[in-house]
């Protein structure tokens, strides 16, 4: 009875590989505060500072579209969520992105579109797009919401195009192009002198404690 259990395991594994696809690298947007060497979608800072988030096109895997055949244009919104606890200061595109028909901000959004057209296409891994300052003003969660500019209803709408041409709205995004993906910048206040000093008299006293203990 195990032998037959363990044919059939076999077997159905056999099946199931044949029968399997390889998984094709995902294209996600990143955000990263020190030009590319990493990417988070959670930033920390102290009320009151400032900070620069640069916005790439990311491939999961080399050797990707990115990698291969470049990209050529995008077409890209970000919306703060109705409440916010700062305010968007500067925004713009990767000058390499030569045809800008839109570049613009406001204190809660970011609209781009742009294309390249007298410069070479960029290829690899991780490509830039932009950049954009929000400045903390209170303590709290801003939630950014960025979104593909032309939601399409199923179908491919060439809002983002690779270097040969081909559409990756639907790549990215999902199907429709409605997908979103979420950057959250969270601000606290610097602690009083006062409640260092409490923290750091109750440090004191633990240690205290675990070296009559020892």
């Amino acid at each position: 009875m195990n032998f037959k259990k363990t044919i059939f395991c076999l077997l159905f594994g056999l099946l199931a590989t044949g029968i399997s696809r390889p998984a094709t690298a995902a294209i996600t947007l990143g955000f990263s505060v020190d030009n590319g060497t990493s990417f988070s979608n959670s930033i920390d800072l102290l009320t009151g500072d400032s900070v620069t988030v640069g916005v790439y096109l990311n491939d999961d895997a080399p050797g990707g579209i990115l990698d291969t055949v470049g990209f050529f244009g995008f077409g890209l919104t970000a919306a703060t969520a109705p409440t916010t606890f700062g305010t968007i200061s500067a925004a713009s595109i990767d000058p390499l992105y030569d045809f800008n028909t839109i570049d613009e901000f406001t204190g809660s959004t970011i609209d781009w579109e742009a294309a390249i057209f007298l410069t070479s296409i960029p290829t690899g891994q991780s490509i830039f797009m932009g950049s954009f300052q929000f400045d903390t003003t209170a303590d709290g969660s801003t939630v950014f919401t960025f979104a593909d500019r032309l939601t399409g209803t199923g179908t491919a709408n060439t809002g983002w195009l690779d270097g040969a041409g081909n559409e990756l709205d639907q790549l990215l995004f999902g199907p429709g192009a409605t997908g979103t993906f979420e950057l959250t910048i969270t601000s606290a206040a610097v602690p009083e002198p006062a409640t260092m000093s409490l923290l750091a008299m109750g440090g004191l006293a633990l240690l205290g404690r675990r070296r009559r203990r020892v």
